[in-house]
């Protein structure tokens, strides 16, 4: 890229990677950024994502969607999977998820920097992982080393929406860590997916508040 220091860019579970390679190695990175910071076990998340649609569907009166979660339970995707509470929680998850792109495949398949060979190791990648670290390795990684000192700026990116990485969560992150510069950007109405739904909004935040650091580093 020509440059001496670039700009560190962590998206979901891949913010905990980025995280950790921003406190390892601080002189290769102008600035870090997380896109859906996740600073928390999966059971924390899932929960959160329980208690949203629960109030949600009470605010709403929406009985339906009450028993369906009563079904459900706060954690229906955990093993052994029960069918009946996992069609139960996505059918009401659908009803009340945040907006995602229409057309994700394509969107892959005509990504300016990605071919088609990319495109298709995607999933062999996702199931190496698996079967190098073991199918709950995202259960068991460890959250406490996240920080808490940074020797670079660190921005959150987030929409308001994000139930994989829930605001409030990162939100209580950042304030915990330090850091020379910290910022957070609230996307209102993003959810898991705020980078391609909400892609002018991230890239004006990323103007706004990062691109002159990004400058001043050379």
């Amino acid at each position: 890229l020509g440059k001496m220091r670039i700009i560190l860019l962590g998206t979901e579970f891949g913010s905990t990677i980025a995280t950790r390679m921003a406190i390892a190695g601080p002189t290769a990175y102008s600035a870090y950024v997380g896109a859906g910071q996740i600073v928390s076990p999966r059971a924390d998340r899932e929960r959160f994502g329980y208690e949203r649609l629960k109030a949600r569907a009470t605010a709403s009166g929406d009985q339906d969607s009450l028993t369906l979660l009563q079904v459900s339970g706060p954690r229906p995707f955990r093993a052994p999977r029960d069918p009946a509470k996992v069609a139960a929680f996505v059918k009401v998850a659908r009803k009340y998820h945040a907006p995602n792109p229409p057309h994700q495949t394509w969107d892959v398949l005509t990504a300016p920097h990605w071919s088609l060979s990319d495109a298709l190791a995607v999933t062999p990648g996702m199931r190496a992982s698996e079967a190098a670290f073991g199918r709950a390795w995202g259960e068991s990684f460890d959250y406490s080393d996240l920080g808490p000192d940074f020797q670079i700026p660190v921005f959150v990116i987030q929409g308001d929406d994000n139930t994989d990485a829930p605001l409030p969560q990162a939100q209580a992150w950042l304030e915990r860590i330090h850091a020379p510069k910290k910022g957070l950007v609230v996307i209102r109405g993003a959810g898991n997916h705020g980078l391609q739904t909400h892609s002018q909004a991230f890239l004006e935040a990323l103007r706004t508040h990062v691109r002159s650091i990004a400058a001043a580093a050379g």
